[in-house]
C-alpha cells in the first residue's frame, strides 16, 4: 500500500515527538514508511511479473507456478507478458477467482 508524503511527513513527526518510543523503533518505522511513499502515484493496470512478485512477497518463480496452476492469468501484449492488477489484488484478498468462496 502507498502513501502520500504528507502522511509520512505527520506519522515521522508523531514518531518523533512519542518518548515512549526507542531511536532502533523509530528509526526501523521510518525505514518502513519511506519504503510506502508514493513517489510514481498509483499503481498501473498491467503489471511485469517482477512487479507482481514484489507486491505479494513472492519470487518470480512462485508467480510462474500460479500461472502454471491457472491461479493467475498473464496477458500477452506485444509479445510481452503483463498481469491485471485487479485479479492480482483479488489473489492477494485471498479470494480466487472462479472458485466458491470459504472452501479449498
Amino acid at each position: 500500500m502507498r502513501m502520500k508524503k504528507s502522511t509520512y511527513a505527520i506519522v515521522s513527526a508523531a514518531l518523533n515527538a512519542d518518548d515512549t518510543v526507542t531511536s532502533d523503533q523509530r528509526s526501523a518505522a521510518v525505514a518502513i514508511l519511506r519504503e510506502r511513499v508514493s513517489s510514481s502515484g498509483p499503481l498501473p493496470l498491467l503489471l511485469t511479473q517482477s512487479q507482481v512478485a514484489h507486491l505479494l512477497g513472492m519470487s518470480r518463480f512462485t508467480i510462474r507456478r500460479l500461472v502454471l496452476e491457472n491461479r493467475l492469468h498473464p496477458v500477452k501484449i506485444l509479445g510481452a507478458f503483463r498481469f491485471k492488477r485487479d485479479e492480482v489484488e483479488v489473489l492477494a484478498a485471498g479470494d480466487q477467482p472462479g472458485q466458491p468462496k470459504g472452501g479449498l
